[in-house]
């Protein structure tokens, strides 16, 4: 950063903060690893995504796929019934098995915090006693 600060990262476990001035110096291991915390909560959104970044890439496969076969076989009466390989059929099961998973599931009650003040109730006229 500049000659008396400088930070060197090997990872995310292993970043040194060296400090200097004059002839000596100091040196701090600032990395730490990470974990989530309540992991829970995040779990669905990230099978949610996954799934859907999942199916996109395989539909991206395929079209990729076709377009090899075409040009590999530009005259080929039977292109259009030629088989996907096994490696992506594989690939769609299991990602329709994920969907299922996620569709099964029943959807998470998360309990809602209440944020509005309740009113307390007015005062009776005759409970109040002024002196």
């Amino acid at each position: 950063m500049n000659y008396f600060l400088s930070v060197r990262v090997m990872s995310q476990e292993n970043i040194a903060l060296s400090l200097t001035g004059k002839k000596r110096s100091c040196r701090f291991n600032v990395g730490t690893k990470l974990k989530m915390v309540m992991p829970e909560n995040y779990l669905d959104k990230f099978n949610e995504y996954q799934l859907y970044i999942d199916e996109h890439k395989l539909h991206i496969q395929s079209l990729m796929i076709k377009v090899n076969n075409l040009l590999k076989f530009p005259k080929s009466p039977k292109l259009d019934s030629m088989l996907p390989p096994v490696s992506l059929t594989s690939k769609q099961f299991k990602v329709n098995q994920k969907r299922q998973q996620l569709n099964s599931l029943p959807p998470r009650n998360k309990e809602k915090r209440i944020t509005k003040q309740h009113r307390l109730p007015p005062l009776d006229q005759t409970s109040v006693i002024v002196n």
